[in-house]
């Protein structure tokens, strides 16, 4: 299995806005212009316009940028230019990581940050989930398990509780449903052979895959997760459905008890 990872690194230097850029331009003498900020000439029209900003976003696309610098360029629409290095500085101080910072919840991080900013952070959260979820919706899963595993990751790397996430999916292995079937200890209780089996007859499912995290970090799967992954795996084949993996999500490692053999 891949191991998964937001560590984000880079220079230190900040590339100039389009602002800073432009100003510069007009302080400087026509054979020292940059092509990178040139405007597009007479005539161009909307066709040059474009192409200028397409080789702007090249620029920046290939920089590599720290995590507060990417920080403070997702916080400028709601934060202030000059509060913007203290609030990024803030949520680096309290959370560790850019991932962490976008992953906690609105309580999390309403204790750092005012509504404006939470309410920012949980759609750029909202929208990387779906953007993950795009890759295994309406693809057989066990084709592509590596986009389950950083889809599984983003959802439960960072949280300070253990969530059981099960993914009912169809007789070609598409993805029917994905829900939260348990949060808080993942323990041994039976209940939860009965609560996944229940579920996938409801949504007329034919294979299950399964992922939870273990908060600690250490993705090795306990004796417990793997004794009560055997028992779902015999409840749901009495009912003629697979279990296809259970995955483990630890702080910078996805693993897989069907690839470790644990079932």
């Amino acid at each position: 299995m891949e191991n998964v990872s937001l560590a984000l690194n880079g220079s230190d230097a900040i590339p100039p806005s389009r602002g800073e850029a432009n100003a510069c331009e007009r302080n400087r003498s026509p054979d020292q212009a940059s092509p990178e900020f040139m405007g597009p000439s007479t005539g161009e029209g909307s066709t040059g316009a474009a192409a200028t900003v397409a080789v702007q976003m090249s620029a920046f696309q290939s920089q590599d940028l720290t995590a507060g610098e990417i920080l403070r360029r997702l916080l400028s629409p709601v934060v202030a230019k000059s509060d913007i290095g203290g609030v990024a500085d803030q949520l680096l101080t309290r959370f560790g990581t850019l991932g962490a910072i976008v992953s906690a919840d609105a309580t999390q991080l309403s204790e750092v940050v005012d509504h404006a900013v939470v309410n920012h952070l949980q759609v750029v959260y909202i929208a990387l989930q779906n953007a993950l979820r795009e890759q295994i919706q309406d693809r057989p899963i066990i084709d592509s398990w590596s986009a389950l595993e950083e889809y599984a990751a983003i959802k439960l790397r960072h949280r300070s509780d253990e969530k059981l996430l099960a993914l009912f999916l169809d007789r070609k292995n598409g993805l029917i449903h994905e829900e939260c079937m348990e949060q808080g200890a993942f323990d041994q209780t039976p209940r939860y052979c009965g609560v996944i089996a229940r579920r996938a007859l409801e949504l007329h499912a034919h294979a299950v895959a399964l992922a939870h995290n273990h908060p600690a970090g250490d993705p090795v799967p306990s004796r417990g997760d793997v004794e009560i992954t055997k028992r779902i795996i015999v409840v749901l084949n009495s009912l003629e459905m697979v279990l296809h993996d259970h995955a483990v999500v630890g702080r910078n490692t996805v693993v897989s008890m069907r690839s470790m053999q644990l079932i």
